[in-house]
């Protein structure tokens, strides 16, 4: 499971004159522990309104802990403006439950609203989190426009669709490249080498994985019943809990570990094929190990009823950022461009509906 699916996982002979410099992440539990928990608290006791502030602290936090070559990333956004978006997907999101509930025909029109404008508010929020973030006082920016977005992001998934979900690892490639090809550091463009292979190997090696997992399951869940009597049990009480926990609990968990699996192979698709001009990024993450930590994560925040949220994020963040290295020449030669103040609308919409943003 460990095998590398890109075929630029190590670096070769040619890397000898780059410098190396491997990425580091400082922060610690206890430390975003005391964040979260202050930002819980006032989130509760301002009915939501602190939230934009919580949201600048942590990522903050998060960026600030994170350096590369002795030097860590800033993150600029303004609370009072993540707040107007935010406010703005709350009432979007408010009008779409009420609609649901009172005037169907309404929240279906408000739908498909949100669905078609979805490629606007995914360059709107890439644009933002770009704009609000850098490195040396040097500012990231997305260049991408909503011509290529609905092209990925509408007509892409058709592929999908019309070839019964053998054209999705296509459709992943394509989002992927759209995303990270149109981010700029300064005035140099990132790059993305992968091709639409390694995206069919990993789904290849998901698919699979998740097979034999489900197998085993199966495998698994009848020897149980069968030598503890559960198979009356199911016969005389479908409904009960004991009944729903027994199949509840190994789905999720295998869900879990497939879905795990898929996160660990693009991590290291994208992040050992990601390039700028001359410089380049490596990782060895693990792909077994990063599955577990994704599992006990989940565990020990299931088990704490979140309260194990802080040191599952912090662990997750050091294990991957800890696993990359920056491959470069001359670090002090990327020029930043003015940035203009870009809206949060586009961003918090986007999370209110779950649109899938980023890389």
């Amino acid at each position: 499971m460990d095998s590398e699916v890109s075929t630029a996982a190590t670096p070769d002979s040619d890397t000898s004159e780059l410098g190396q410099h491997p990425f580091a992440f400082s922060g610690n539990a206890r430390e975003y522990f005391q964040i979260w928990i202050v930002n819980v608290l006032l989130t509760i006791l301002t009915l939501g309104i602190y939230s934009a502030w919580a949201k600048v602290r942590t990522t903050r936090y998060f960026y600030g802990n994170t350096s590369v070559a002795g030097d860590s990333f800033e993150y600029h956004a303004k609370p009072l403006t993540i707040l107007r978006g935010r406010a703005i997907a709350v009432a979007v999101l408010a009008i779409y439950v009420l609609a649901s509930n009172f005037v169907p025909a309404v929240s279906i029109i408000l739908f498909l609203l949100i669905s078609f404008g979805a490629p606007w508010l995914i360059v709107q929020a890439l644009r933002f989190r770009a704009a609000m973030s850098s490195w040396r006082n040097v500012r990231f920016s997305f260049l991408g426009d909503i011509g290529g977005a609905i092209g990925v992001y509408w007509f892409a998934p058709i592929l999908g669709v019309v070839t019964l979900g053998l054209g999705m690892p296509y459709v992943w490639y394509s989002q992927t490249q759209y995303t990270v090809d149109n981010h700029r550091f300064g005035n140099t463009l990132f790059n993305m080498n992968a091709s639409p292979g390694s995206f069919y190997v990993i789904a290849l090696v998901v698919a699979a994985v998740g097979a034999l997992i489900l197998l085993a399951l199966g495998i698994i869940f009848g020897t149980v019943m069968a030598m503890t009597g559960g198979a009356e049990l199911l016969e005389e009480d479908p409904e009960s809990l004991l009944v729903n926990l027994l199949v509840l609990i190994p789905i999720a968990m295998a869900y879990s570990a497939i879905y795990a699996l898929y996160k660990g192979l693009r991590f290291r698709v994208v992040y050992n094929n990601l390039q700028l001009n001359d410089s380049f990024v490596r990782n060895r993450i693990g792909i077994g190990r990063f599955v577990w930590i994704s599992l006990t994560n989940s565990i020990a925040i299931l088990l704490t009823l979140g309260l194990a949220y802080p040191w599952a994020k912090v662990r997750m963040t050091a294990y991957l950022v800890n696993s990359m290295t920056l491959y470069a020449t001359d670090l002090d030669r990327f020029v930043s461009d003015s940035t203009t103040e870009e809206s949060a609308t586009g961003d918090e919409i986007g999370e209110a509906f779950d649109l899938g943003l980023g890389i």
